[in-house]
């Protein structure tokens, strides 16, 4: 019985989790894209500048 409860659970979570992912991903994607790049167009730009 412990077990079917957990799996469950699991399922209910994973199935939550993937509906959300279509939302989370690219958003999460894109703030990573933005916290790698910053500093590497700041650099690129004062690079320019000098």
């Amino acid at each position: 019985m412990e077990t079917d409860t957990i799996s469950s659970v699991i399922s209910a979570a994973t199935s939550g989790i993937t509906s959300e992912l279509w939302l989370v991903a690219p958003i999460g994607l894109g703030i990573m894209a933005i916290v790698w790049g910053v500093p590497k167009g700041v650099r690129f730009l004062k690079s320019l500048g000098r």
